[in-house]
């Protein structure tokens, strides 16, 4: 989004966030944190992106609207389709090699040509 802002780009985004542990993705979805960490965030980020909610800090409802959470299994539920970019964050070292190769042929049917 801030990229998009400040390049004067007319590009919508979408992100589909995803997880098998549904108590995850309902922490994740409601997009509230501790108030601790507005010291890992830059103020420029924290100004345009959170409000305060109590004790609490919140991301504004337009950001979290770009994000779609769903429960999904990259080894069991079939993989997404047309997508632009795939990330996954700490999930792979946890796999084995057979697994790891499964995964990563389901991203590669998963994105767009030139994704």
């Amino acid at each position: 989004d801030d990229y998009i802002k400040k390049q004067k780009l007319n590009l919508g985004f979408k992100i589909f966030a995803t997880d098998i542990d549904p108590r995850g993705l309902d922490i994740a979805s409601a997009g509230v944190y501790d108030i601790n960490i507005i010291n890992e965030l830059e103020k420029e980020y924290l100004e345009r992106y959170f409000f305060k909610n109590g004790d609490r800090i919140q991301i504004i409802r337009r950001l979290r609207e770009k994000v779609v959470f769903s429960s999904h299994n990259l080894i069991n539920d079939p993989p997404f389709i047309k997508i632009d970019l795939v990330s996954c964050r700490n999930l792979l070292i946890y796999l084995d090699n057979n697994i790891q190769k499964k995964v990563m042929q389901n991203f590669q049917f998963s994105l767009k040509k030139y994704g």
